[in-house]
């Protein structure tokens, strides 16, 4: 956590564009679309354990496509359905990065921003992109790497414009 509070020492210096990186952030734009619906709302158990295993079955087939890569996931957000949006985690720590890719709404779902913003007053107040957030600055404070972690936004669709919009309030 002391890293993203760090101020910078010098003028930050442009980026180059770079295709690996875009391509890579595209990836996992897509591959957050593979995660399968727990059903929650459908649950007659809802012991601690039997949350855990539906989450892990939700996400089973991302798991199988970013494994050989030594990369890990976690699903965050609206977790009701796979027609609403929610973030997914990538991270490797051993390489120093997070990517936080934002999936895209089914069309008809419209009360997209109430899973990300609940509080009209103080909309960082409560709300799962503040959450979201914590669950990164808590990772990143767990690595205590001495360097600073590489954390990159990306999305698809609405996705996108959700990714643009974390990026601009955090």
């Amino acid at each position: 956590m002391i890293v993203l509070k760090s101020p910078v020492l010098n003028p930050p210096q442009p980026i180059p564009f770079n295709v690996d990186l875009v391509e890579t952030l595209l990836f996992f734009s897509s591959v957050v679309y593979y995660r399968g619906n727990p059903n929650y709302n459908k649950m007659r158990d809802t012991t601690k354990s039997t949350i855990k295993k539906r989450r892990k079955d939700a996400k089973k087939r991302i798991d199988e496509i970013i494994r050989s890569w030594g990369i890990k996931f976690h699903s965050f957000g609206e977790l009701k359905s796979t027609e609403n949006i929610f973030a997914g985690l990538f991270w490797s720590k051993e390489k120093n990065f997070i990517v936080v890719a934002f999936k895209g709404s089914s069309p008809p779902v419209i009360r997209f921003y109430y899973s990300l913003f609940t509080d009209y007053d103080d909309p960082l107040k409560r709300c799962t992109a503040n959450s979201l957030v914590e669950v990164i600055l808590k990772k990143v404070e767990k690595w205590n790497n001495p360097i600073p972690v590489n954390i990159w936004v990306t999305g698809h669709s609405l996705g996108g414009a959700l990714a643009q919009t974390f990026y601009a309030i955090f």
